[in-house]
């Protein structure tokens, strides 16, 4: 017996759920104890001929193989073994006292009991002997544990009082003895390393592993109930779960006892979550120990009988039993269907020998993030049949007349694209491709490839391969129309997606912001710098034509600080990998379909698919394929030399030209009017500082596919821009561009004319302030400005601003704030000076003005105070603080 599951492993294929796998680890046990069965002994028979070890197996098959049920075979052995433990057919030269041991064996009695067969008058007379060694309560010198023994026994008299049948072989007194004194040995148990200071209690307890405080446990809840505290509950569930904990890592006598606590758990506590985890963690383990089999060549028959009590128990006698014969027939059912395989398989062999196929022009269609591939494949076929040796010719020269869209991937990838699918939404199902069950996908015969012939995609086009058609310099109107129509089936799409299955914010924790975007910038950054170097430099800060961009460090630090205003309100299903080659469309741009599955998520956030797709046609598209009419051609990348440097490097700056083209615009707006009236629905107002934060998002995780220097630089470059319009709107409520990529580069804020016109409503309507106003520019300085607040700077995007106007409260009517220490010259009239204490604050000096200021003695002090950082334009003299 103990070769036969190192022969036969337990097969699961990965399609099947818990249940079924357990079904099939019942059904080969049940092999196991039907193969090890002696029929012409009637019992499950030691090859040493141990009488002892044979009584013992037979003891645990019959009881087990009862409560299995299956059928009349089933049936026929455990009434064979009921028959050989009555009689006890052993050795006549037997010593009288082994036989008299064997005829008190304690399992002896239970599993008759269990077996409805104790009308025997000399297993009556046997099992009295027996009970004649109960002292105080407890069954004496019958095993290594009177514990054990004792459980056993009132086991065997709640079986026999089910039928009604105890008081003739026990009186009430006696078995209430034996109840009373489980009760007290339960009373006395304490966990292990728990400090008592009843030190007499703990020392009159017997109890002293998990088996047998499983059985007493056990046996109490059946007979007791009433006397098992809330407290004892507790505890023994506990320490009971963290030993079913330790799973199949235990090894002989503790794997017994887990499976021991594992049994009575599912028998009276599988209701409870911690408990039902642990369960199913053990039978998870199990499944894998026996898929093996090296470790099951130890095991002997209790454990094998064991864990198919445990199974019983967690699913039910009768449900699990039906799940095991639903195994034997599918397997049945399987043969059969093999040999009608072989056949077939032979004759298609047979037709493919007589058949000629000849491919088109095969084309890729999509594939660049991952190694999946998908090919438009042209073929015709010809037939041989008498006399058409010159129609093969004609029919395989002429054009292909048909076509299939073949998918290449790996098996595993296929495997959970196809149960992502099963898992979708029926009414959103008919969003992506359909996608087959296992056997419908094809392994490569020359490498480790698998293919998917994906029916429903035949007369469709990426979307990637009609926006390469469409983006022309003078783009028509028909193009226009139908880019508009494909990125409104595209939202279309993603908002049904995520209308299905989402959920509010009160259902998630407020650390989404992080895990869908933040630490995806970070983890693909890390990657990225690996593959290209240079990516170092340009994240500590970086020049990008005329404007200079902080640390990512910075921009990342003020998104978190305003992670409440970024917050998505919802979370759902979402695509996850929503780029322009996993998008295809028919002709019309009015049928959809989406496929590779594997990268869904059910908690995510329906921006980060759009600016997934805004960022994949607007920027990566242009980058990928440089020499496309559309593409974005490497000479227009162009690095700022630094003459300082070693011969062949560059600094952190680059030029290149706005990315934005005719058809690019177009799609952004209408993706932008699209996700605005979807917002507006789900009351989502902060969705449009979010989709900016999305498509950056998008286009920093692009890097960790790059190799060369110059798409990596114009992604990061495109990526940290987005976010730096971002942090304004955060910081100084300046609003977000009309669009992601425009035709031109915006016209900088600090470049624009610098007329009382542009000052905000408040600095307008007073004369000193208008009169400071034009004093600082006349020092050089150059305005940026917002709807309260006026910043001066050295030169565009510097440092940061080395003076700011800010309306003033009580008497004073401006603020000026300066970039310097305090200063120690007599102050003017109508001017007075604070030191701004704040941590971490650029502009310390704050000068309040009243109406009775001088414009001019304000600018002056103004160019004290700032001393040498005025005289210059290229570079500020006053250095940034921290």
């Amino acid at each position: 017996m103990e070769e036969f599951i190192a022969r036969n492993l337990l097969q699961v294929d990965e399609s099947m759920v818990a249940e079924e796998a357990d079904a099939e680890l019942g059904a080969l046990l049940l092999r196991y104890l039907r193969h090890g069965y002696e029929r012409r002994v009637g019992a499950w028979v030691h090859g040493g001929r141990d009488e002892h070890e044979t009584l013992r197996r037979t003891c645990h098959a019959a009881e087990v193989l009862h409560r299995l049920d299956l059928d009349s075979d089933t049936d026929g052995m455990v009434r064979a073994a009921g028959n050989w433990l009555i009689n006890l057919p052993v050795r006549g030269n037997m010593l009288a006292g082994d036989r008299r041991d064997m005829h008190l064996y304690p399992s002896r009695f239970k599993t008759l009991a269990y077996l409805d067969r104790f009308d025997d008058q000399e297993v009556r007379r046997d099992f009295q002997m027996l009970l004649r060694k109960e002292v105080s309560g407890l069954v004496r010198n019958m095993s290594e544990s009177d514990i054990l023994t004792t459980c056993i026994v009132v086991d065997t008299l709640q079986q026999l009082d089910q039928a009604g049948r105890r008081h003739e072989v026990c009186t009430a007194e006696q078995y209430g003895a034996m109840i009373r004194a489980l009760r007290l040995q339960m009373r006395a148990w304490r966990p292990p390393n728990t400090k008592t200071s009843d030190r007499r209690t703990s020392s009159r307890c017997e109890i002293d592993n998990p088996r047998d405080l499983s059985y007493v446990f056990g046996l109490l809840l059946h007979a007791d109930r009433e006397n098992v505290t809330v407290k004892t509950v507790t505890e023994v569930v506990s320490f009971l779960t963290a030993k079913v904990m330790e799973g199949t890592r235990a090894r002989g006598t503790d794997l017994a006892q887990s499976l021991y606590a594992a049994l009575q758990l599912a028998e009276h506590y599988r209701g409870d979550e911690t408990v039902r985890l642990a369960l199913l963690r053990i039978l998870e383990d199990l499944r894998t120990v026996y898929s093996i089999g090296e470790a099951t060549k130890r095991w002997d028959v209790m454990i094998h009988t064991l864990v198919l009590r445990l199974l019983l128990a967690y699913y039910g006698d009768a449900p699990f039993t039906r799940a095991v014969a639903a195994r034997f027939l599918y397997a049945a059912e399987q043969r059969r269907d093999a040999q009608q395989d072989v056949l077939e398989m032979d004759l298609k062999a047979i037709v493919r020998e007589r058949m000629a196929v000849q491919l088109g022009g095969v084309k890729e269609l999509s594939g660049g993030f991952t190694e999946d591939r998908v090919y438009h494949v042209p073929f015709n076929y010809w037939f041989a049949t008498p006399g058409t040796d010159q129609e093969r010719r004609d029919i395989l020269d002429r054009s292909s007349a048909n076509s299939l869209i073949v998918k290449q991937s790996s098996r595993d990838a296929f495997l959970l694209a196809t149960d992502n699918y099963n898992q979708l939404p029926p009414h959103v199902r008919s969003l992506f491709v359909r996608l087959p069950t296992e056997s419908q996908v094809i392994k490569s015969r020359q490498s480790s490839s698998y293919f998917l012939i994906m029916e429903d995609l035949t007369d469709l086009f990426t979307l990637r391969h009609l926006f390469n058609e469409f983006d022309q310099r003078a783009m028509s109107e028909q193009h226009r129309k139908l880019l508009q129509r494909a990125a409104a089936v595209a939202c279309d799409a993603v908002f049904r997606m995520f209308r299905s299955t989402n959920a509010t914010r009160s259902n998630f924790p407020g650390t989404q912001l992080s895990l869908l975007y933040l630490s995806k910038i970070e983890e693909k950054l890390t990657r990225a710098v690996g593959q290209v170097p240079w990516l170092k430099n340009p994240i500590q800060g970086f020049r990008v034509g005329e404007q200079r961009f902080k640390g990512l460090d910075y921009y990342l630090g003020l998104i978190t600080k305003h992670a409440n205003v970024l917050q998505p309100r919802a979370l759902g299903l979402v695509h996850g990998d929503f780029h322009s080659r996993n998008i295809m469309l028919d002709r019309d741009c009015t049928r959809l379909k989406l496929i590779d599955l594997d990268k869904i998520s059910r908690s995510g956030d329906y921006l980060a698919d759009l600016g997934t797709l805004i960022q994949d046609v607007c920027v990566y598209r242009r980058v990928s394929e440089p020499e496309r009419d559309f593409g974005l051609a490497r000479e227009e990348i162009v690095f700022a030399a630094n003459p300082a440097a070693e011969a062949g490097t560059v600094e952190n700056a680059v030029r290149f030209p706005a990315l934005g083209r005719s058809a690019t615009v177009c799609f952004q707006e209408e993706i932008l009017e699209a996700a605005e009236r979807f917002a507006e629905d789900g009351e989502d107002v902060g969705w449009k500082p979010r989709l900016w934060l999305a498509t950056a998002t998008a286009l920093l995780m692009r890097l960790a596919f790059q190799t060369e220097i110059e798409p990596a630089a114009v992604l990061y470059a495109e990526g940290v821009r987005l976010l730096h319009e971002l942090s304004r709107l955060l910081e100084h409520g300046q609003p977000l561009p009309g669009l992601f990529f425009p035709l031109d580069w915006p016209e900088s804020q600090m470049a624009r004319a610098s007329g009382p016109a542009e000052l905000p409503e408040w600095a307008k309507a007073n004369e000193l302030v208008r009169s400071v106003h034009l004093g600082l520019l006349s020092l050089g300085l150059t305005p940026e400005y917002d709807r309260t607040a006026v910043r001066y700077y050295v030169e565009a995007a510097g440092d940061g601003p080395v003076a700011a106007l800010t309306p003033a409260h009580r008497d004073a009517v401006a603020r000026l704030l300066l970039y310097c220490e305090p200063m120690e010259s007599a102050l003017p009239t109508g001017v007075q000076v604070q030191l701004n204490s704040k941590p971490g604050e650029r502009l310390r000096t704050a000068m309040l003005l009243s109406g009775t200021a001088s414009p001019e003695s304000v600018v002056s002090l103004a160019r004290i105070g700032l001393g040498e950082s005025i005289k210059q334009t290229k570079r500020p003299a006053i250095r940034q603080r921290g």
